[in-house]
């Protein structure tokens, strides 16, 4: 013991001595890694999820407070139950989940709850609903805030049990014992479920229960044939407690528990001692830790986080540690514990507070003895042995300032990981290095709540489920991305701060977890976290280069460079300049500069230019390192000094004046001086050796005006001999040198000859540089800068005072006053009568004062400025105001000197104006009195009224304050409500009035006005009121023009208190620019107010496009606000305070073009004036845009996007414009009013009769000229269609028009429904179908084959081996792609068995993981048919249709990788979509028989008669036991399939439709008081009809609600058909009981007899398609006018209501941030191809596209949803989403289709809207188009995650036994093909494919 104890004290000081380092940690953002979470539903933060349990590969169970939630894998909730007990006080319902397990036998959920005296509940594992007993007699926890921990583990009968261990409490009414076996064997009566009889219980003594204290139990684990739990608790009963943590055990195999033992954990020792677990986690040591311990690798371990307690109560503090303790000694603690206690009979080593605890005193006592008595304690020597001593653990990790609450570890390679979560939300990442220090690298902030001990990992996806209080998160357990440089990565504390998931991928340049590298094991290419070294170029040969200089090879040195696999290389790349390719040798790189005509020019004021040089490996594409290389030019230097200290191989040639790389360069005889950089060797070094000035060592003062000389230090002066001219010296003073000769007179020192130097501008001193040259150009190099301070006596010093004054003359400038001006003591003026310093200034001069007003109250700061106002503060001996003295004190600060100074006024009546006169007296000098007339008035302002009285409480009301003598005083401040700042327009300020702008307040605040004058107050008579904030609404219309100037209404609240209120337009651009736009608006009422858009034309200029009409370009929106005085809030309304789904949209403004005869000039014929353009209705309607003809209006008849129709006066208006003005061509002009514009369209000229006669005449001679030319025939004949279309659409947009208020109506009411049907979704999910069956539906629908899911029973051994061969044939793209061809090639294969072959081959690579493999190939398959079809010009027609392998294969793996993108995004407007219809259409009758519905998309499936009907409310029984009723609404004119089909919808809402029940398989029971009962039949009996036909045909109607006379509010009942009772009237009412087929596809017969239901079907003549085409063209154009009059508004209202549904649908498909990789990899394919074949039509890459995403899946997925979700649509339905989804493939098909006159209805219907959906489209190619280009690896990942969600639902060996079926049968062609494939050929895969016929052919002879 006494080694251990020293041990583990020498582990404390290295612990500390290691804690004590700087650790470096990362943040990580929750974001990154998060990946599915769930949050509390309760909004109360006091319920709390306790606990969660994972079960199998998708179920997962939270365990909250008063809840139980079934989640799905992706945490969706599916189900959830309510557990909360009726009580009496709801806040006291708070019952805690304690225990949640499965249990195996039963396969149910348990689970155990606080209250109900701790009981648990057995539940449906799927609905949650408790099954069998609802409640086990026993109790297994102790209630509320008390701790219990469960767990399934052996016992006796090689079964599980559930071991139970829960805090013992006094106040149950249950005695729960703290440990406990308890049974789940099926022999077990659910209400003796969890048992446990007394002698696999723990139970206490009196001692204890007397004194009980709290055991909390924090985890229980199973190892080696015990169960362990780990506690938190009180050592043993006494009144001076003390606090430990313990691990006690149980033995699994013995039928008692009396061999129950305990040993105490430490966790650190003494002072660092941490005494209560919070938590625990058994796991393994990795292989660096084992290594460290001395242990086997994945030894077992048990990690715990530890808190210290606070003062003398197990509460735990914040000071938490982490230990790790071995196994193998925790177990031989236990074993030491047993054996003291056999051989030492005392009560340190019995349990104490246990009952019978004993103990022996055998003094010998062997270790095989021991091991016999380790679980068998029927040889009486001990029973339940405690070991006080122990295990000691050194803290790893501490935190002092956050509770460590969870632990988890796993081992990640060779490290030991842990994961632990705080009490503060926080979960942190450790890395445990060995027995002593675990280092802390990363921490993520999860919450604001404690994380749950239940945290578990995923060690397959490796990903961390975290439970909080208050949610669950799956997380990554790694985010090696957000390290994005190689020293982030493996870490940059000598590589030991990284994450140990992280290593840095050398050549792919990016951090990743070991996997994702590739060829990670060679030690270079993947660098683990704790690397020393990151892959770097250490050295560069040269490190630089002259830029002149030619191309020239250099040397990279790389630490940590891989050797380049096989035939792969290193190249340099300089920039983005082209590659030069590299010679490698071992960590060297030997390459070429690029030419110099490539290099760059250097920038000026520069002497290099620096390039990236990076290195590019041709391995992994990517350029995975880098540095930089420059280029220098030594020439830019013009000094010596820059030139010899510059970075680069410099010289400086002294004579020539010339810095080169090149001393050879220099004259011959010229001093060179070395640079510093320079390697040759050399004395004359650096730039201490250049010509130059000296640091000059004080200031050199120069008066203007005087001659002066100057002395300048300097060094390494030229040779004499080499002077050619004088020294000059130059001062640059205001951009103009003034030069003077110099002359040397010492070796180091030049003087400047005397010069009388000068400068313009009004300062008293100005800094100058002074520099030297010599020989002219050359000059001595100043690197301090040597400057010279120019200065003039007379700058600001006016007077005396300023002159002599130290505070504005410095005494060195030796300034004096000469006169009347201040000079320098050697100027002229000076030479008589000059003042100095020392001598007296005149008297003050006073000149005015400021202000000249005050208050009679005083207190006015006043000042008074003039002359000689003494020469410091301090000589100011008084200031009277009349007779009053003036206050000097505290305003010295305010002084300036000579010229004004400040004081306070005393309080004086009102009176005349009085003299101010101020009193000097310089030090020992006598008092000196001012002169001057200033004078100071004293005045009483009166406020006498103030306007408006009410404002916002935010502020912003402009106030006007009147009255007399306002413009009193210095300082004037406004309040008002009393107390509230208002703040004063001081430019605006007069004697008669103030006006200033209110501050903010709280609402009602009242008071009165004030203002003061320099603390004087003035208060109103009347106050001023606080209002509500104005609120705005809504604004309608929400749509204007770019240029504005529409009226739109604006409602809210409180208008009329705003003075000028605006609407603001914000738009903020690109470029961080925000730009505004605003307009009035003007308040009607006080609830109303009209405003006009903003004109936002000028953000043009800003490269904003506002109107979205650039392809690439997603239009800004602007941000919609009002200016209503300081009301913060509504300045971006739209932003935070609209109504949901509010946009304002700024769309084009319209384009109206002129009238095209001559002179822009319209011969009117009749009164219709047509005008046309484009955009013309854009934000505007018919109702707000005018037409003028002269000033007369024009009737607006029609008004589309393209045309404007209107009636013009009778009589022909006065030749006059809009305005009234007189036209030039005297004849009225036309305009059009739109948003406030005025738009010339031209002039109109009316035509007479005569003119109309003479105009027949020469259009009949012109007519019979020209009546033989087919072509005019053909044009009237195409202008006569498009009139006809023309026609339908405008009679289409005025239904819509009038009944938009209906339409809005009605779709507020579908949406209610819809949102109640759809409501729950959150709850249970959308109804999807299984991973296979939508596997199944994608691929194989159709066709006559489907996929295995299970392999043949009992296969051949030689079969499976010939199926490998098969697959590994498969996996050889050679083959597959020779394959492929040649099966494509043959045209006698059926299509349907080459699709087959695609989805078998299909499911094979799916299943084997590799659709990245079949992506490969289906590529290069599809290339070769871009090749194709560009040879023979059939670009267009490519991928159309798919009618070959690799057509099908890639619909197939379109739908694969859309899966995750529908199910997670699109399905849920899909569902929308499809509920949408499914409810309009039942809102009103559809034809049982013919599918026919009142609302419906489709024309043809439109029912044609005009049937009434009513809606209906029926109570259906649910539940007969406790009488629940539901309300379901029905139509009377339903048939009884239907009812029963509506009632099941409801029922049965959003669950799948495979799970409910069949209509055909109930009656429909109409019930009437206690016993009345009737079933009502599907159909009447049957009719004779009397035809004229020989056989008489039989009819029978289906039974409607309202023909069997069933009343409103009806009790209805849906009961199984055997139970159905029958009535008298059974007879009547129909034949035996029948389902009516509802949804077969031909007319039903029944025995016979012909079914109908709202009509009866007639002998109806085959209609052709351009008949029905012809019908629907004459219903449109009123033709048949009754036919018209009822279906034609019906499709209008159908497709209005659902337009929402639509377009949100359209918009999610659409969405680019959505869509996956493979998309952007596929599209980019297109693009790649469309460019390597030159093809210039941007449409053949768009034609290609549409091809295949939309026309393959989304069309598909929109005509068939139940293809994705198990539902069943009927016809009626299925219809509608036909023409949607026509309507989707026209928005993606490029061509422009003319509507004509055989244009099919279905597509007029959407006409219009198409247009704005290929815009849409567009945009979405675009954006797809401008995603960055994604990487193989990046595909290869997603196409992983897609194999996942598809793995193991198919048989992979009955799979390939159906390809090969297909292979056998075409066995002869593909050999042939494999010998004309030379790849194949030389493979010898011919021979290959044999083997597999051979192989099975040997299992079937054996």
């Amino acid at each position: 013991m006494d080694e251990r104890m020293v041990t583990s004290v020498l582990l404390v000081v290295s612990f500390w001595a290691c804690f004590q380092a700087s650790v470096a940690q990362w943040t990580g953002q929750l974001s990154a890694y998060e990946i599915a979470s769930f949050q509390n539903p309760d909004p109360d933060p006091n319920t709390k999820l306790n606990h969660v349990l994972f079960h199998g590969p998708s179920d997962v169970y939270v365990g909250a407070m008063n809840s139980v939630y079934r989640l799905d894998e992706n945490f969706v909730v599916q189900s959830n139950a309510s557990t909360a007990l009726d009580c009496e006080d709801p806040d006291d319902c708070a019952n805690e989940n304690k225990i949640l397990f499965v249990e195996p036998v039963r396969d149910r959920l348990i689970t155990c709850w606080s209250d109900n005296e701790g009981r648990c509940q057995q539940r449906n594992r799927d609905e949650l609903t408790v099954a069998g007993t609802v409640n086990s007699v026993v109790g297994v926890s102790p209630g509320r805030g008390k701790t219990t921990v469960g767990l399934l583990a052996p016992g006796p009968g090689r079964r599980d049990w559930l071991y139970v261990a829960s805090t013992y409490t006094r106040d149950s009414n249950t005695d729960v014992p703290a440990v406990a076996r308890r049974h789940l064997g099926l022999e077990v009566p659910d209400g003796r479920l969890f048992f446990s009889g007394e002698d696999v219980q723990i139970n206490f003594n009196e001692a204890y229960r007397s004194r009980a204290f709290d055991i909390n139990y924090v985890y229980g684990f199973s190892a080696n044939d015990f169960t362990y739990f780990v506690t938190a608790q009180q050592e043993a009963v006494s009144s001076t407690p003390t606090f430990v943590s313990k691990v006690v055990r149980v033995c699994q195999n013995s039928n008692t528990f009396e061999s129950y033992t305990e040993i105490i954990l430490h966790c650190g020792q003494e002072s660092q001692s941490y005494n209560l677990a919070q938590a625990a986690y058994f796991g393994q040591a990795g292989p660096d830790l084992a290594e460290y311990l001395g242990i086997q690798e994945a030894s077992p371990m048990l990690f715990a986080v530890f808190a210290t307690n606070v003062g003398a109560t197990d509460t735990p503090s914040d000071s938490s540690a982490l230990c790790a303790f071995r196994m193998d000694e925790i177990e031989e603690a236990f074993e030491t514990g047993i054996r003291k206690c056999i051989q030492t009979d005392g009560d340190e080593y019995k349990v104490g507070y246990l009952h019978e605890s004993k103990c022996n005193s055998i003094s010998t006592f062997t270790d095989l003895q021991l091991q016999r008595v380790l679980c068998d304690v029927t040889q009486n020597l001990y029973r339940n042995a405690n070991n006080p001593d122990g295990v000691t653990a050194t803290p790893l990790f501490q935190v002092e300032d956050a509770r460590m609450s969870s632990i988890i570890t796993s081992t990640e390679r060779n490290h030991t990981v842990a994961f632990i979560g705080t009490s503060q939300g926080s979960l942190i990442k450790v890395h445990i290095e060995n027995g002593t220090h675990a280092r802390f690298y990363e921490t993520i902030k999860v919450g604001d709540s404690t994380i749950q001990t239940d945290i578990s990992l995923d060690e397959t996806k490796q990903q961390l489920r975290v439970l909080t209080e208050q949610q669950l998160l799956r997380l990554r357990v790694e985010n090696c991305s957000q390290y994005t440089s190689c020293e982030s990565c493996i870490g940059g504390s000598s590589g030991q701060d990284g994450d140990p998931y992280c290593g840095w991928c050398t050549l792919q340049n990016k951090c990743t977890v070991h996997r994702e590298c590739p060829m990670a094991d060679i030690s270079t290419r993947w660098l683990p976290y704790n690397a020393i070294q990151c892959v770097d170029i250490s050295d560069i040969e040269p490190a630089n280069l002259p830029i002149t200089d030619p191309q020239q090879m250099i040397t990279l040195m790389v630490d940590q460079l891989p050797d380049p696999e096989g035939d792969e290389s290193y190249s340099c790349q300089f920039n983005n300049l082209p590659l030069s390719q590299g010679e490698t040798n071992g960590n060297i790189i030997r390459c070429m500069t690029p030419l110099p005509s490539t290099v760059p020019l250097i920038p000026q004021m520069e002497d290099h230019v620096t390039l990236d040089l990076s290195v590019f490996s041709s391995e992994s594409d990517v350029n995975f390192i880098s540095s930089t290389f420059s280029f220098y030019d030594c020439t830019r230097h013009t000094s010596c000094t820059a030139c010899v200290s510059s970075e680069w191989n410099c010289d400086w040639c002294v004579y020539d004046n010339i810095c080169t790389h090149m001393s050879t360069e220099c004259t011959e005889g010229d001093y060179i001086i070395t640079g510093n950089n320079n390697p040759d060797t050399s004395s004359v070094r650096g730039p201490d050796f250049c010509p130059q000035l000296q640091p000059q060592t004080q200031e050199v003062l120069v008066p203007v005006g005087i001659p002066r000389e100057i002395q300048v230090p300097a060094s390494n002066l030229p040779n004499a001999t080499q002077l050619t001219k004088d020294y000059q010296c130059s001062l640059l003073v205001e951009g103009t040198r003034q030069t003077v000769t110099a002359t040397v007179i010492q070796s180091d020192v030049i003087q400047c000859n005397s010069l009388m130097y000068s400068y313009a501008a009004n300062k008293q001193e100005l800094e100058v540089q002074l520099s030297i040259s010599w020989n002219g150009d050359r000059q001595l190099d100043d690197s301090t800068g040597f400057t010279v301070t120019l200065y003039k006596c007379d700058v600001d010093r006016q007077d005396c005072s300023r002159c002599l004054s130290n505070e504005t003359a410095r005494p060195e400038l030796e300034c004096r006053w000469c006169g009347s001006q201040c000079a320098f003591r050697d100027d002229d003026m000076c030479s008589s009568g000059a003042l100095d310093p020392s001598d007296p200034c005149p008297a003050p001069a006073l000149q005015k004062v400021e202000p000249a007003t005050g208050p009679i109250e005083g207190n006015t700061v006043i000042e008074i400025t003039g002359t000689n106002i003494g020469r410091r503060f301090e000589d100011v001996r008084s200031v009277t105001v009349g007779q009053q003295s003036c206050d000097l004190t505290g305003l010295g600060d305010q002084y300036i000197t000579g010229r004004s100074v400040r004081c306070r006024t005393a309080a004086m009546s009102l009176g005349d104006s009085q003299p101010i006169t101020i009193s000097v007296a310089p030090p020992d000098s006598t008092d000196l009195t001012s002169t001057g007339d200033v004078t100071f008035t004293y005045r009483d302002p009166m406020i006498t009224s103030f306007s408006p009285s009410v404002g916002p409480a935010d502020g912003g009301t402009v106030v006007t304050i009147k009255g007399t003598d306002l413009n009193t005083g210095r300082d004037i401040q406004a309040m008002v409500a009393d107390d509230v700042t208002c703040r004063i327009d001081r430019e605006s300020l007069s004697n008669e009035a103030v006006v200033c702008r209110t501050t903010n307040s709280s609402v009602g605040d009242a008071g009165r006005v004030s203002l003061t004058f320099d603390g004087a107050q003035r208060n109103s008579d009347v106050e001023f009121t606080y209002q509500p904030n104005p609120n705005v609404t809504d604004i309608n219309p929400r749509k204007s023009i770019i240029s504005g100037g529409r009226a739109v209404y604006v409602t809210g609240r409180n208008f009329l208190q705003i003075q000028t209120p605006q609407i603001i337009s914000t738009l903020e651009t690109d470029g961080n620019t925000t730009l505004t736009f605003q307009k009035p608006c003007q308040a009607i009422s006080d609830t109303n107010m009209t405003c006009e858009t903003p004109d936002l034309s000028s953000a043009l200029s800003y490269g904003v496009r506002l109107s979205g009409r650039s392809k690439r370009q997603t239009a800004p929106s602007p941000i919609i606000g009002f200016i209503m005085a300081d009301v913060a809030s509504l300045l971006r309304w739209s932003e935070n305070q609209a109504p949901p789904g509010f946009q304002f949209e700024f769309v084009p403004d319209p384009v109206f073009d002129l009238f095209r005869g001559k002179g822009n000039i319209l011969e009117l014929d009749g009164t219709k004036i047509t005008i046309r353009g484009s955009d013309l209705n854009n934000a505007q309607t018919s109702t707000e845009v005018r037409v003028f003809i002269g000033t007369q209006k024009c009737s607006v008849e029609v008004f589309d996007s393209s045309i404007l129709t209107c009636e013009a006066p009778e009589l022909e208006p006065e030749p006059l414009d809009y305005q009234g003005n007189r036209t030039s061509v005297e004849l009225p002009a036309v305009y059009v009013l739109h948003s406030r514009r005025y738009f010339f369209i031209g002039y109109v000229r009316y035509i007479t009769s005569v003119e109309i006669a003479l105009y027949i005449g020469i259009a009949a001679a012109v007519a019979l000229a020209l009546v033989l030319l087919l072509a005019l025939f053909l044009y009237r004949k195409l202008r006569g269609s498009q009139k006809e279309v023309g026609a339908i659409l405008i009679q289409m947009e005025e239904v819509e028009k009038g009944m938009a208020e209906d339409l809005r109506i009605a779709f507020a009411e579908l949406q209610t429904n819809v949102t109640d049907l759809t409501h729950d979704l959150a709850g249970t999910g959308m109804p999807f179908v299984s991973h296979r069956q939508y596997a199944t539906n994608m691929l194989f629908i159709g066709l006559d084959v489907q996929p295995e899911t299970s392999d043949p029973q009992k296969p051949e051994e030689a079969t499976e081996r010939a199926m490998a061969q098969f697959n590994k044939l498969l996996a050889n793209k050679s083959f597959l792609l020779a394959f492929i061809h040649a099966l494509d090639d043959e045209k006698r294969i059926p299509m349907k068995d080459k699709s087959t072959i695609a989805s078998l081959l299909t499911i094979i690579m799916m299943l084997e993981d590799k659709l990245g493999y079949l992506t490969d190939v289906m590529i290069s398959l599809m290339a070769h048919q871009v090749h194709e079809a560009v040879d023979n010009n059939r670009t267009k027609q490519l991928f159309r249709r798919t009618e070959s392998i690799v057509e099908k294969l890639l619909s197939n793996w379109i739908a694969l990788c859309l899966y995750d993108q529908l199910k997670d995004h699109t399905a849920f407007p899909l569902f929308l979509l499809y509920s949408g219809i499914k409810v309009q259409t039942e809102k009103g009758p559809v034809d049982g028989v013919t599918r026919q519905a009142h609302f419906s998309l489709s024309e043809e499936r439109l029912l044609k008669a005009s049937v009434e009907f009513t809606e209906m409310t029926l109570n259906v029984v649910v539940d007969s036991e406790d009488g629940e009723k539901k309300e379901v609404k029905v139509l009377n004119v339903d048939a009884i399939p239907q009812v029963k089909e509506k009632i099941l919808d409801s029922m049965y809402r959003n669950k799948p439709y495979s799970d409910r029940q069949r209509a055909v398989d109930v009656n429909l029971e109409w019930r009437q008081g206690k016993s009345g009962r009737l079933a009502l039949q599907d159909v009447c009996l049957p009719q004779i009809a009397n035809t004229d036909s020989k056989e008489k045909q039989t009819w029978q109607k289906l039974n409607t609600l309202a023909e069997l006379g069933v009343p409103d509010n009806s009790l209805m009942a849906l009961v199984p058909k055997q139970l159905a009772h029958t009535s008298i009237n059974e007879a009547t009412s129909g034949a035996a009981t029948n389902d009516a087929g509802l949804y077969q596809h031909e007319i039903d017969m029944e025995d016979g007899a012909i079914i109908w239901h709202l009509e009866k079907p007639h002998e109806e003549i085959e209609e052709s398609e351009k008949q029905k085409k012809k019908r629907q063209r004459e219903m449109a154009l009123g033709k048949g006018k009754m036919t018209q009059k009822i279906t034609f508004p019906r499709l209008l209202t159908m497709k209005g209501i659902i337009q929402e549904y639509v377009d949100k649908m359209f918009q999610a498909i659409l969405t680019v941030d959505r869509t996956p990789l493979s998309i952007k990899y596929l599209f980019d394919f297109f693009d790649s191809q469309a460019t390597r074949h030159g093809i210039e039509d941007p449409d053949i890459a768009h034609i290609w596209k549409s091809n295949t995403l939309p026309l393959r899946f989304w069309v598909s997925a929109l005509n068939h949803p139940n293809y994705i979700f198990d539902i069943r649509p009927t016809p009626s339905v299925e219809s509608s989403l036909g023409v949607v989804g026509q309507a989707f493939y026209d928005a993606c098909n490029k061509s422009d289709h003319q509507l004509g006159s055989e244009s099919s209805f279905n597509k007029l219907l959407y006409n219009r809207e198409v247009n704005k959906y290929r815009g849409l489209v567009e945009s979405f190619y675009d954006g797809i188009g401008d995603m960055r280009r994604i990487t193989t690896n990046e595909l290869e990942k997603e196409l992983d995650k897609t194999c996942k969600n598809f793995t193991g639902l198919f048989s992979k060996l009955s799979t390939l036994l159906q390809l090969y079926q297909f292979t056998k049968s075409n066995k002869e062609l593909l050999m042939n093909a494999m010998e004309d494939d030379e790849v194949c050929q030389r493979d010898n895969l011919a021979y290959e494919l044999e083997q597999v016929d051979v192989l099975l052919a040997d299992g079937e002879e054996s």
